[in-house]
C-alpha cells in the first residue's frame, strides 16, 4: 500500500513538474498595437523568478515587455511576450472543414479553449429589431442609442413622420459595419444609454501604453469607460508609459463615454451623488454652447476656463451613470461668436434637449435665452453675472444669485448674528469706500432694527490707541469700508494688537466675496479674528469632498485646475450634478430641487411672470486653528 500511494504521489509530482515548466510557446496569444504577443495571467504568490523559471524565458526580457513588472507581481496581473511567427510562416497551413453545431455549442467551445492565434471576427449580419419607446425619447435620442442615422429610422418606420408615440414598438436594423465618433472642431457629442457596462472577452485585448497617455484618453479610444479599465487592470495604480493594459472588450451595453474636446486627453472617475433616488425613466438631454475655441493657437487662458468647466462637467455625467437612466449631452463650440451661436440655434437637436447651457457672452445669451422662450426650452445662465434676461422669461436659470439679493441676503445675516455684539465701521481717512451699496443696505436694517453703529476713523494704519474708545470687556463685529487687500492689511494686524491687549473683548470681522481669494499673512489674520465673508462660491481647499474631487480631477486629466474662483471645475460639476438631477426626477420646474454643491449651492425660486434665480448666499467663517467653516443662506 505505501509503495501504491508512493507511486501516485510521484505520478502526481510529475504532472505538477510538467505543468509549472510549460514553455511560453504553449500560452495563448493577442494582438497589441498590431503586433502578437503570448499572454500569461499570474496566480497565487508567484515571483519574478517562479514565472522566468515556470515559462522558460530571460528574466531581463520579460521585465523589458512588462515594465510594472519590476514593482512585484500581483495575482491576476497580465504579462506579454512577444510571439514568434516564424515557424507559423514555415508551416503548412492546415485546412478543416467547420463543424455544423447550434450557436450553444459554439459558445460552451470557446469558452472552453481559446485559439491559439486569435482569427479577426466576421462582420455581423445585419438584423432587424424592435424598440418599445417609452415617455421621453425621441428620434433623436434613439437613433444615438442604436448607432443610427434619423433618416435611417424614418426609411425602416413610415409611421414616424406622425411623430414618434410612446408604447409603440418602431423597427431599429442593427448597423452593418461599426463607424467611429467623429468630433469636429464644432461640436462634440456624447451618448449614454442604460444599464451596467457588461464586458464579456473571449480573449484579452492588449495595449501598449505611450507618452503621455491616460487612464481616461485610452478607455476612450476603446469604447469603454475607465472603471471598466481599472478593473481589468487591479495591478496598476499609476500609469507609465511602456505599460501594457488588459482591455476588456466592450458588450452589448455600454455606460456613459464622455468624450473629451479635440485634443484633450482627459476623463472622469466617480463621486457618488448625495441623492440619486425617487428617479423616473427619462433620458436627460443637455447642451452646452461655449466658447472652446477649438483651433485656435495658443489656446487663451478664457477657453482654458471653458474647458475646464466642461471638464468638471464630465465628471457629473459619469457620477450618475448608474443611475439607470439615459444621459445625452452635445457639446457646441459658440468660437465667441454671435453669428455661430445663431447658426447652432438651427441645429433640429437643440429643440429636444432638457436644458442649454448658455456663453459668457451677454448679447449670446439674450439670444439663446429668446429662442429658449420660443421652443420650451431652459437657458442655464452660469457666467454672466450681471444680467437680467430671467426678468419676463420663465425658461431662464440664473445661477448667480442677482447683485441686489445677494447684498440684500448678505446684510440681513450679518444683522441677525450680531446678537448683543456691537457693529463697528472702520474706516480709513482719505480712502474712498468700494462698498457703499452694501453698507447703504446694512444701515438701512440697523436703523429698522434700532441699532446704532459705532465708526472708527484712522490715519496710516489702525493701532490700538484708534480703538481707544471701545471698552475692553466689549463685544464688537467689525466691517470694513473696502475689500482691497492693501487697506484689509492696514486693519486686521490693529485689530489683533488690540485683542491681545484687551483679551476679556469679544471681537469678530466682517469680509467680503474678494476676500476668498486672500492668502498668507492676511488668510492667517483672517483665522485670528474670526472672519466671515459672503461670497456666491465657497470652495474649501479641505473639506473632505473637494480634496475627492481635486484628487480625481488631477487623476484622470492629468493636471490640477486653475487656482482661482470661481474654481472652474467645480463650477462645472456642481452645475451638471444640479442639472442632471433635475433632469433626472423630471421636475417640470426647478421649485423644491435643492442641490448642496462642494463650490455653490443651488436653490432657486421663481421671481414673478419671470425666470428662475438662484437664492443661495454662501457665508464662511474663518475660525481660529485654520478651520473654515461653510452655511448657506
Amino acid at each position: 500500500m505505501n509503495s501504491l500511494i508512493r507511486n501516485i504521489l510521484t505520478a502526481i509530482a510529475a504532472t505538477i513538474a510538467v505543468g509549472a515548466s510549460a514553455d511560453v510557446k504553449e500560452l495563448p496569444v493577442t494582438t497589441i498595437n498590431g503586433k502578437l504577443y503570448h499572454y500569461y495571467k499570474v496566480e497565487g504568490k508567484e515571483s519574478i523568478y517562479s514565472v522566468v523559471h515556470k515559462l522558460k524565458v530571460p528574466k531581463d526580457e520579460l521585465l523589458r515587455y512588462n515594465p510594472s513588472a519590476t514593482e512585484g507581481l500581483k495575482s491576476g496581473m497580465t504579462l506579454y511576450y512577444p510571439f514568434d511567427d516564424s515557424a507559423v510562416e514555415s508551416a503548412e497551413p492546415e485546412v478543416t472543414e467547420p463543424a455544423r453545431s447550434d450557436k450553444s455549442d459554439q459558445s460552451d467551445r470557446s469558452e472552453e479553449s481559446a485559439p491559439a492565434i486569435p482569427a479577426a471576427p466576421a462582420d455581423p449580419a445585419p438584423s432587424d429589431d424592435t424598440h418599445l419607446v417609452q415617455r421621453g425619447e425621441t428620434i433623436y435620442s434613439l437613433a444615438r442609442r442604436y448607432g443610427v442615422s434619423e433618416d435611417d429610422l424614418m426609411k425602416w418606420n413610415p409611421s414616424l413622420a406622425d411623430g414618434l408615440k410612446a408604447d409603440s414598438r418602431i423597427i431599429v436594423k442593427a448597423p452593418e459595419a461599426e463607424t467611429p465618433m467623429e468630433i469636429s472642431g464644432d461640436r462634440t457629442e456624447i451618448t449614454s444609454t442604460t444599464g451596467q457596462p457588461a464586458t464579456a472577452p473571449a480573449l484579452p485585448e492588449g495595449y501598449l501604453v505611450k507618452e503621455k497617455e491616460t487612464f481616461y484618453s485610452i478607455a476612450r479610444d476603446h469604447g469603454i469607460t475607465v472603471p471598466e479599465l481599472e478593473a481589468a487592470n487591479p495591478q496598476v495604480s499609476l500609469l507609465k508609459a511602456g505599460m501594457i493594459l488588459t482591455i476588456p472588450r466592450a458588450a452589448d451595453t455600454i455606460a456613459v463615454e464622455p468624450a473629451p474636446l479635440p485634443e484633450e486627453n482627459a476623463g472622469p472617475q466617480v463621486i457618488e451623488p448625495a441623492e440619486a433616488d425617487s428617479l423616473v425613466s427619462h433620458n436627460v438631454n443637455i447642451a452646452l454652447i461655449l466658447p472652446f475655441m477649438t483651433g485656435e493657437k495658443p489656446v487663451s487662458k478664457q477657453a482654458q476656463r471653458f474647458t475646464e468647466f466642461y471638464k468638471g462637467f464630465l465628471i457629473a455625467v459619469d457620477s450618475l451613470r448608474n443611475s439607470g437612466k439615459g444621459i445625452n449631452i452635445l457639446a457646441l463650440d459658440s468660437h465667441g461668436s454671435t453669428d455661430t451661436v445663431r447658426h447652432l440655434l438651427t441645429r433640429p437637436d437643440l429643440k429636444e434637449m432638457d436644458a442649454v447651457i448658455a456663453p459668457d457672452n451677454a448679447a449670446q445669451l439674450a439670444y439663446i435665452a429668446r429662442w429658449g422662450l420660443d421652443n420650451d426650452v431652459r437657458v442655464y445662465n452660469a457666467f454672466v453675472i450681471k444680467d437680467d434676461t430671467y426678468v419676463g422669461n420663465p425658461m431662464m436659470l440664473q445661477s448667480n444669485i442677482p447683485s441686489e439679493l445677494m447684498l440684500e441676503k448678505a446684510a440681513e445675516s450679518l444683522v441677525a448674528s450680531l446678537g448683543s455684539s456691537t457693529p463697528v465701521i472702520v474706516t480709513r481717512s482719505g480712502v474712498e469706500a468700494d462698498k457703499t451699496d452694501f453698507l447703504k443696505e446694512l444701515n438701512d436694517r440697523l436703523s429698522r432694527a434700532g441699532i446704532t453703529p459705532v465708526t472708527i476713523e484712522f490715519d496710516h494704519r489702525l493701532t490700538p490707541a484708534s480703538l481707544s474708545a471701545l471698552s475692553a470687556t466689549g463685544d464688537y463685529v467689525f466691517i470694513t469700508v473696502t475689500g482691497k487687500q492693501a487697506e484689509v492689511n492696514r486693519i486686521l494686524p490693529g485689530l489683533i494688537d488690540w485683542h491681545r491687549n484687551a483679551p476679556s473683548a469679544r471681537i469678530k470681522v466682517w469680509g467680503y466675496p474678494e476676500w476668498i481669494a486672500f492668502r498668507g499673512d492676511t488668510q492667517q489674520n483672517m483665522h485670528a479674528l474670526t472672519t466671515t465673508i459672503y461670497s456666491r462660491f465657497a470652495p474649501d481647499e479641505e473639506i473632505y469632498r473637494n480634496k475627492k474631487f481635486d484628487a480625481t480631477f488631477k487623476r484622470w486629466y492629468g493636471s490640477e485646475m486653475e487656482n482661482a474662483t470661481p474654481r472652474q471645475g467645480l463650477l462645472g460639476f456642481d452645475t451638471g450634478m444640479y442639472l442632471l438631477r433635475l433632469g433626472l426626477l423630471d421636475k417640470p420646474t426647478p421649485s423644491g430641487v435643492r442641490y448642496s454643491g462642494i463650490q455653490t449651492d443651488y436653490d432657486f425660486h421663481q421671481i414673478p411672470s419671470g425666470g428662475w434665480v438662484n437664492n443661495s448666499l454662501m457665508l464662511l467663517t474663518y475660525l481660529p486653528g485654520g478651520e473654515i467653516s461653510k452655511s448657506s443662506k
